[in-house]
């Protein structure tokens, strides 16, 4: 009896900013709705993309900053055009089928920053920093204060944030004491 390989399928297509420039270095990854698996891909210079070898099967596409891209401040996305996964539309391919056109414009994201002191004004570096949306499906992010106390996380949509700061990132000291509801603190971003 002859063994029949199942034709592997592919997704494509152009990641921009939001001025349409060609935007490369973005992290694209498909993901099997049902969480069989998936792949992924790097956009190229002219903001091209492919990820192949996909089992038929139905896909969300997500697209990030961080594989290379010259900023990292653009605010993750799913296909087609939302910051959550649940409203993400999903891809249907068959055994061998190539969908093409599954394209993103990416837009800047907003950023919060600070410097993390002790209480005699020193700069406190290793100091663990944690931002999470107070609602909604936003995503946040995770620093660590640099050797002057400055952090920064960036890619953020508009909403209010809580920023907690705690050891344990490489701090020397581990009796830190935060002000402001034991280290958290809460942001409101406006204006991305």
């Amino acid at each position: 009896k002859p063994h029949v390989r199942a034709v592997k399928a592919t997704i494509s297509g152009t990641v921009t900013d939001n001025n349409s420039n060609d935007l490369p270095g973005i992290c694209i990854s498909a993901e099997a709705t049902d969480g069989s698996g998936g792949g992924s891909a790097t956009s190229a210079a002219n903001g091209t993309y492919s990820i192949t070898g996909l089992s038929a099967g139905s896909y969300i596409v997500e697209f990030t900053p961080g594989c290379g891209s010259v900023s990292q401040n653009w605010v993750d996305q799913w296909w087609k055009n939302t910051g959550n996964p649940n409203d993400a539309k999903t891809i249907r391919l068959a055994a061998g089928q190539a969908v093409a056109g599954i394209d993103a414009a990416m837009q800047p994201g907003a950023t919060i920053s600070g410097t993390v002191a002790s209480s005699t004004g020193g700069d406190l570096s290793g100091i663990c920093v944690t931002v999470e949306p107070t609602a909604g499906s936003a995503a946040g992010g995770f620093a660590e204060s640099g050797s002057n106390g400055a952090w920064s996380v960036d890619g953020l949509t508009t909403g209010s944030y809580t920023v907690e700061f705690s050891t344990g990132c490489g701090s020397a000291s581990t009796n830190c004491f935060f002000q402001a509801e034991d280290g958290i603190r809460d942001y409101k971003v406006t204006g991305v």
